[in-house]
């Protein structure tokens, strides 16, 4: 096996220097310094990497790369569908991929520092979050729960706000006694930002079950069921993000939050003063998945079944065998959250990544 690859390696030096060999001494380098340099396969990654860096593809290469991801995408043996991610079929969730690689802002300046281990296995872990992220806002089953809990959290904000007592009452974000407030919406809310009065934006959650008193820019909102999304790989930061969270939020620098409320057209922006909050009502969840190595310790015909169930988009099977744990915040505010780890094995949605982020 040696010999043949000493052979084929002498075979390419050789044709190497009598294709630049006519070329004097400038190609006589050439030659050297080709020879020098590691073969790379930089077919399809090559194109990622330029749509990353805004190089830009043209129509006809857009086109070539969204059906080369779809065909990628229908032989990743994935459990898990296009659907579950609230997407329409293989077509939209290739679009997905180059949309993001197009706006993706990337350090490396070569394809070769950009193919370097730890950066691609980084990109490759951006999309792990963002692919989970979505498959959370579309996992019914939890949502359908939340609002059950959100609708008691409402009925509990009204009661308070109607006979508030002593040492019991609705707070806003200053710890400003308020009352007199009426909600009756319930929606979900996601993308929600802590904007400074100094015009920078944090990241407060992930997403939350919310209520409004009121309309227009003086209603009144209360943050209910509120949500942390996290791949089994960062999951241990729950405990600390969580926490640090509230502490950012009751800042005095923070000039409002702003989030996108289902049914509402335009980003909803809101002063910490009018953000109210129930003492007994506020709930904290964290919402991940099992790495590949507690999926592996599940009994195999359970695996087997929860795979089928995922196919077959049967979510309520998958949600009936996630695991819901109690834990405390390790850092910052001190509080408990309930910590749920769905029944999907992240390895399904590195099946997609990888078809699509490969040579």
């Amino acid at each position: 096996m040696g010999k043949k690859k000493t052979k084929r390696a002498s075979a390419k030096q050789k044709s190497i220097q009598a294709a630049l060999s006519g070329n004097g001494r400038g190609g006589s380098k050439m030659a050297a310094n080709q020879l020098r340099k590691p073969e790379v396969k930089t077919g399809l990654l090559r194109r990622i990497f330029m749509l990353a860096r805004g190089s830009g593809l043209t129509a006809a290469e857009r086109e070539d790369l969204i059906s080369t991801f779809v065909e990628r995408i229908s032989e990743s043996k994935s459990s898990l569908r296009p659907s579950d991610f609230g997407l329409k079929g293989n077509r939209e969730l290739a679009e997905f991929f180059v949309k993001t690689f197009e706006e993706m802002e990337i350090a490396p300046r070569t394809l070769r520092a950009f193919l370097a281990g730890k950066r691609i296995k980084g990109y490759q872990s951006r999309f792990s979050g963002a692919l989970f992220h979505m498959y959370v806002k579309n996992f019914q089953p939890l949502w359908e729960d939340f609002r059950k809990v959100a609708l008691g959290q409402v009925k509990e904000l009204n009661e308070l706000g109607a006979n508030p007592r002593k040492n019991l009452h609705l707070v806003n974000a200053r710890d400003e006694r308020v009352k007199g407030l009426k909600f009756e919406t319930l929606e979900k809310a996601e993308k929600i930002y802590i904007i400074k009065k100094d015009g920078t934006r944090v990241e407060f959650i992930d997403g939350a079950m919310v209520s409004s008193s009121g309309k227009g820019d003086s209603a009144y909102w209360s943050f209910l069921m509120e949500l942390e999304v996290k791949t089994s790989s960062a999951a241990k930061e729950f405990r600390e993000q969580i926490g640090s969270a509230q502490l950012r939020f009751i800042h005095d620098e923070v000039e409002c939050i702003e989030m996108l409320v289902d049914g509402i057209k335009d980003p909803v922006k809101v002063s910490p003063k009018n953000i109210v909050f129930s003492p007994r009502s506020i709930n904290r969840n964290a919402v991940s998945l099992l790495s590949e190595s507690k999926w592996a310790k599940l009994e195999k015909i359970e695996r087997i079944g929860l795979l089928e169930a995922a196919k077959e988009g049967k979510k309520e099977k998958i949600y009936e065998a996630s695991n819901f744990r109690v834990q405390s915040t390790s850092k910052g505010m001190g509080e408990s959250f309930i910590r749920v780890d769905l029944a999907v094995n992240s390895e399904e949605i590195w099946k997609i990544i990888r078809a699509v982020m490969s040579e």
